[in-house]
């Protein structure tokens, strides 16, 4: 069940990337190493990089505010949780405070796939150990704070990500991830505005 709604998810975020009505794409670059305290000793043993490729399409526009949805991939590796891919799809509001500076938030679920860092093993039959499949899927939820300078079509972008996804395993139901990111983000034309 959880790889058929995996495979959904992909699709989703797939047909979000293909609208006429998208109307920006983005890269992030992301430490997911940064983790708030008191999860902070546990789970953050130095740089674990993390490389996010998205879209988002704007569905309301009004004054200095836009309520948008976005969909994006993230690969990442981490020596205490493993290594691991996510398919995010979320929902954010951007507010323009200052000329081009804005800020933004976002909220939305994350469908994860990922390697265990550790060697998984269970109890046969014959009482014997074996490995266990190494690959595990589960959900999450997240919430992303952001802030931004647009210039022109392009936008620089500094993002602090946290996260809640389950079940990671027996011993730790929930795991809470959080990752601080830079990234670069690019507004497109639709196919309507170019006819225009």
């Amino acid at each position: 069940m959880k790889q058929i709604l995996f495979f959904v998810t992909i699709l989703l975020s797939i047909n979000s990337l293909a609208q006429d009505k998208t109307s920006s794409i983005y890269f992030q670059f992301s430490d997911k190493s940064v983790t708030l305290y008191p999860f902070y000793k546990t789970f953050s043993v130095g740089f674990a990089p993390a490389l996010t490729f998205g879209a988002e399409k704007d569905f309301f526009v009004k004054n200095n505010y836009t309520f948008f949805y976005a969909s994006d991939y993230t690969f990442y590796k981490h020596n205490m949780i493993g290594n691991g891919h996510s398919i995010n799809l979320n929902i954010g509001y951007k507010n323009n405070i200052l000329n081009n500076l804005y800020i933004d938030c976002m909220s939305g679920i994350n469908l994860i796939s990922f390697f265990t860092a550790r060697e998984d093993l269970s109890l046969n039959e014959n009482g014997e150990y074996e490995k266990t499949n190494p690959v595990h899927f589960n959900f999450g939820i997240n919430i992303n704070l952001g802030i931004g300078y647009q210039i022109n079509r392009c936008a620089i972008f500094s993002q602090y990500s946290y996260m809640l996804q389950g079940k990671y395993n027996n011993i730790l139901p929930i795991l809470p991830t959080s990752l601080l990111s830079i990234g670069l983000k690019y507004q497109l034309k639709t196919k309507t505005a170019a006819i225009n």
